[in-house]
């Protein structure tokens, strides 16, 4: 359901949930607040969530490929456009569900 300029983000270096952030066209400005707030969610979905911190990369989902024969979830990213080291908040879902 994604479309290739949207942006895709995984916490480095293990397993987790990746978030998609979407985009109504590639020009689209994406404040950087929304940036770093879908990195902590991606973090919190992650082998990271109960740390304080995570570093989680940002790619376009154009740029994240599945790749026959590696395991379930597993994607090869080909671009990263960039590291984001974010301090994680537990309580981001609460606050942005209550937006």
């Amino acid at each position: 359901v994604s479309s290739v300029f949207d942006y895709w983000f995984h916490v480095q270096d293990g397993p987790g949930s990746h978030v998609v952030l979407k985009r109504d066209h590639p020009g689209q400005d994406v404040p950087e607040q929304t940036l770093r707030e879908a990195a902590i969610l991606a973090a919190l979905k992650s082998y990271r969530t109960n740390d304080s911190k995570a570093d989680v990369m940002c790619a376009l989902v154009k740029d994240v490929r599945k790749v026959k024969g590696w395991a379930h979830g597993q994607v090869a990213v080909d671009s990263v456009l960039q590291n984001l080291h974010v301090d994680i908040d537990q309580s981001l879902e609460e606050k942005l569900a209550k937006k």
